[in-house]
């Protein structure tokens, strides 16, 4: 595409140009992650360097865009996002870059799910108050902050990754949450009135189910990644697989990448099924067979897997045998373990792991095999490119033993089918970054231009005061 003569970029009203500085905008957010230069940047937005110094102009004061590396600035705004888990919280704040700050998790709380909603929405509301107390004041290594030039956050919204399904009408769905208050309001509704203020408007409120936001974060980095790459023939599925206290399944057919284009992850689809239920991985049964075959290959020391209850109260389920919690029951009954069964298992298996032997690597193996096992029918399904796990029990042994049993997926799925897991700090923040890109995509990524007008800009974001939070208090 030849880019615009000067002449008619001129023409352009506003500063940056309602035509221009959008392109360069969804350029900036397609190839962001190659660290471009300006000039590099008109060149992939098909503009001139008078237009790019324009849009600099323009944009650069406001923090929408930041130098060295060339990116989304805080002026782009911020979503103030948290992940529930069944007794982790965590949350941050993200930018348009998908980037995180002032991540903060709060105690875990096994108890967390099974109380009535005001217990968890109090966690949320402290960890809410941290987050935001520590981006108030935060300064980068280049002296730049989160705050605009009157102290203030610009926030396009709140939302958080659930540990249940959430349906079109925004009401959790399934059996994560024991009591039958959580089933009564829209979860939205009640984030918003917990934190108050401008999340008063649910316009500033959203929530997805956990699974979901995690492949949300894997496709948006995915897709940026293949900036430089030629065009894709045809899209293609990915899924996220959630290993934590359940287990999960989120999925995403990837659009087509095209050069020159708006990024592939804008018009890839989730999928959520017809009341946001595709994905409980965990509610498969499992046979008895494959339980057979792997407690007669076990080690003295461990004992057998046994049949343990589901969240939905039955048995013969992936969670009843799979999940941390089913693994920790059976590290409890066997030699040598001293388990907790009321404490937090999250620190638990951590310290587990810190100095694992021959036992507790056979297994979390053994878990892989339960989990390979079950996705042979969302396999053949589906036909995925790629396979990602996430979680606590993202490990190498557990991905060892899912590949055990990729020999039942070969009738209809390439034996190079990738599996993957995210380690570090992108594990643990995936479903946060998930949620909020979620939120971006459906606020502004599809929409570019409201970061050029003022008055558009002004309308997308929320100055939030140091004063708000005397509301958290």
């Amino acid at each position: 595409m030849n880019p615009p003569s000067a002449h008619a970029e001129s023409r352009s009203a506003g500063a940056a140009g309602p035509r221009v500085g959008p392109r360069v905008l969804a350029a900036l957010l397609a190839n962001g992650v190659q660290q471009l230069t300006f000039a590099e940047l008109a060149e992939l937005a098909g503009a001139s360097r008078r237009s790019m110094s324009m849009v600099a102009r323009e944009l650069e004061p406001v923090a929408v865009i930041r130098r060295d590396p060339l990116r989304f600035g805080s002026g782009s705004g911020l979503v103030l996002s948290f992940e529930v888990g069944v007794e982790d919280l965590r949350g941050a704040l993200v930018d348009a870059n998908g980037g995180t700050f002032c991540d903060r998790s709060a105690d875990a709380d096994p108890t967390q799910l099974g109380g009535d909603p005001s217990h968890l929405l109090d966690r949320l509301k402290a960890l809410a108050r941290q987050i935001l107390e520590a981006g108030f004041t935060f300064i980068d290594a280049d002296g730049n902050k989160l705050t605009d030039s009157d102290g203030c956050l610009p926030l396009i919204g709140t939302t958080v990754a659930w540990p249940a399904p959430v349906g079109r009408d925004g009401f959790a769905h399934g059996h994560a949450f024991a009591d039958k208050q959580w089933h009564a309001v829209p979860l939205s509704r009640r984030v918003g009135a917990t934190l108050g203020g401008p999340f008063e408007d649910l316009r500033r409120v959203d929530g997805i189910n956990a699974a979901n936001a995690a492949v949300m974060a894997v496709v948006f980095d995915r897709t940026r990644l293949r900036s430089g790459e030629s065009e894709t023939a045809h899209s293609e599925i990915a899924m996220v697989v959630r290993l934590q206290g359940g287990i999960s399944a989120g999925t995403m057919q990837i659009a087509r990448h095209r050069p020159g284009q708006p990024l592939a992850f804008i018009k890839s689809r989730l999928v959520v099924g017809t009341n946001g239920f595709a994905g409980e991985l965990g509610h498969l049964p499992i046979s008895t067979s494959i339980r057979e075959s792997i407690n007669a290959d076990r080690p003295r020391r461990l004992a057998e897997i046994s049949d343990w209850w589901c969240s939905c109260q039955q048995r013969g389920h992936l969670e009843g045998l799979a999940s941390v919690r089913a693994l920790m029951q059976r590290l409890r009954q066997s030699s040598g373990y001293e388990i907790e069964v009321d404490a937090p298992m999250g620190p638990q298996i951590t310290k587990l792991l810190e100095n694992p032997d021959e036992v507790l690597g056979r297994a979390l193996h053994d878990v892989g095999r339960l989990i390979g096992g079950a996705l042979a029918s969302p396999i053949l399904m589906l036909d995925p490119a790629s396979i990602t796990l996430s979680g606590y029990l993202a490990l190498d042994s557990v991905v060892d033993g899912v590949r055990r049993e990729q020999h039942t997926w070969s009738t209809g799925v390439s034996n190079s089918v990738t599996i993957d897991r995210l380690d570090g700090t992108a594990n643990e923040l995936v479903e946060v970054r998930g949620a909020a890109l979620a939120m971006f995509r459906r606020q502004l990524y599809r929409d570019m231009s409201k970061l050029i007008d003022p008055d558009k800009r002004a309308r997308l974001t929320v100055q939030l005061p140091p004063t708000y939070l005397e509301q958290l208090k």
